[in-house]
C-alpha cells in the first residue's frame, strides 16, 4: 500500500518578468529533486492559474512532501481533496510529470468537463486523478513521437 495525496492550489503572482512555462519548469524540477530523494511519484497539472497535483509514496515522505509544498510561495490557497491507501503507483515512471494546459491539449481538458479553466470547486479526486493520467498518456505518446 502507499498513500495517494490529490490537492490544488492557486499560482501566486511571480511578477511580469516570469513566464508561466518557466515557472512550470522550475517547479517540477525542485519536485524532481525532492520527490527523488524521498520516492515521492506523482504529476502536476497547470492551466497557468491553478495546480492538480498527485502525491504518491510512504506515507510518511508523502506528508512531509506536502507540508513543504503548503509553504512554497509559488502558490496558495492549497486546498486537499484526498489523501488515501492505494494499491499500487499510477505514477510509478515520474517522481514528478507535468502537463502545462496547451491548446493541443484541450480535448482531453474537455473530455473530462473542464472548460477554459480549471474551477476546483467543481472538481473530485477521481475526476483530477483521471485527468492527469489521460495527460500522462499524452505527454509519454508525444516524447515518444520526437
Amino acid at each position: 500500500m502507499v498513500l495517494r495525496l490529490v490537492y490544488s492550489s492557486i499560482s501566486s503572482d511571480m511578477g511580469p518578468n516570469s513566464s508561466k512555462l518557466q515557472q512550470l519548469r522550475e517547479i517540477l524540477a525542485s519536485a524532481q529533486k525532492h520527490n527523488g530523494q524521498n520516492n515521492v511519484t506523482g504529476f502536476l497539472v497547470f492551466d497557468g492559474t491553478t495546480f492538480l497535483q498527485i502525491l504518491e509514496g510512504e506515507r510518511k515522505d508523502v506528508i512531509e512532501t506536502y507540508d513543504r509544498i503548503k509553504m512554497d510561495k509559488r502558490h496558495k490557497d492549497v486546498n486537499l481533496f484526498e489523501m488515501s491507501d492505494i494499491e499500487e503507483r499510477q505514477f510509478a515512471d515520474w517522481h514528478m510529470g507535468g502537463s502545462m494546459r496547451t491548446l493541443e491539449a484541450q480535448e482531453i481538458y474537455l473530455s473530462h468537463g473542464i472548460g477554459q479553466v480549471i474551477n476546483p470547486n467543481t472538481l473530485s479526486a477521481a475526476k483530477i486523478v483521471a485527468l492527469a493520467l489521460d495527460l500522462q498518456s499524452y505527454e509519454q505518446e508525444r516524447r515518444e513521437a520526437i
